[in-house]
């Protein structure tokens, strides 16, 4: 049997479209090594912790198709893989994913709501370069 620890480290917004879908970059570890995947969150209509569940899942089977088992294991168990998501602080991944996904809509929704120019600039430059820690 194949262990992989998954560990989600940050929250990434690389541009901002006003279109409805946010390009949004979910950055974890995979036994150590540096991976992400890109996805796009519906900010108007997508509920944050049903997609964060989606999210998780969709990156526990992704991993689990890349795993290659042991050639030389002949056991019963060779070719299952556990797939673990890591817990550093407290919260589960999942929780802390959907708030940080709330605070990106939050701050869409107060760029929106702009009448000011120079304000609007200033929230627009800070929802594109976003990047959140987990």
């Amino acid at each position: 049997m194949q262990t992989i620890k998954i560990k989600f480290t940050k929250i990434e917004v690389p541009e901002f479209e006003k279109k409805g879908l946010l390009p949004v970059r979910f950055h974890y570890k995979v036994n150590g090594e540096d991976m992400s995947i890109e996805k796009s969150f519906g900010y108007v209509n997508h509920d944050p912790a049903a997609f964060a569940g989606d999210l998780i899942a969709e990156v526990r089977h992704v991993c689990k198709k890349q795993a290659r088992p042991d050639p030389m294991d002949y056991s019963l168990l060779s070719g299952y893989v556990n797939a673990q998501v890591i817990e550093d602080k407290e919260g589960l991944t999942e929780e802390r994913i959907a708030n940080a996904l709330k605070q990106i809509r939050d701050r869409i929704r107060t760029l929106k709501s702009m009448a000011n120019a120079n304000n609007y600039m200033n929230k627009y430059v800070d929802v594109k370069g976003l990047v959140i820690e987990l």
